[in-house]
């Protein structure tokens, strides 16, 4: 994957998480200064791949970190918990820390759930 399309890809998921949930009148300029608004190409890289280990993990407590020497920067993704939603689907609670080699920190969790053998952020509210 293009390094391009990754930053895209990972700034529409934290604009499509984000923005849902904001009103239309609100200004989203508080994501300029965000942990991961620091991120490097290779540092959405490899977050991304964190985040995909730890929910493939069979462990229900599982955590993966990552370290970007060439950056400065790190993160982790850890399994809060799993469970299955109301359809039956397996979710799992992840939650995503980042330190920017600035001292700029950040925390989010999100529910995901898996369809078609597809890790997909679940809209349903489930937490």
């Amino acid at each position: 994957m293009c390094a391009e399309r990754t930053r895209s890809l990972a700034l529409i998921l934290t604009l499509g998480i984000l923005l849902p949930t904001l009103s239309v009148a609100q200004n989203v300029g508080f994501l300029k200064d965000s942990a991961v608004s620091y991120f490097s190409d290779q540092d959405v890289e490899m977050m991304m791949k964190s985040a995909d280990d730890a929910l493939d993990d069979d462990d229900v407590r599982a955590k993966r970190e990552w370290t970007n020497a060439a950056s400065g920067n790190s993160g982790k993704a850890e399994v809060l918990k799993a469970f299955k939603n109301s359809a039956g689907a397996s979710c799992k609670r992840l939650q995503f820390s980042h330190l920017v080699h600035n001292g700029v920190t950040g925390r989010s969790a999100y529910t995901f759930c898996k369809h078609a053998d597809k890790w997909m952020i679940d809209s349903s509210g489930s937490k």
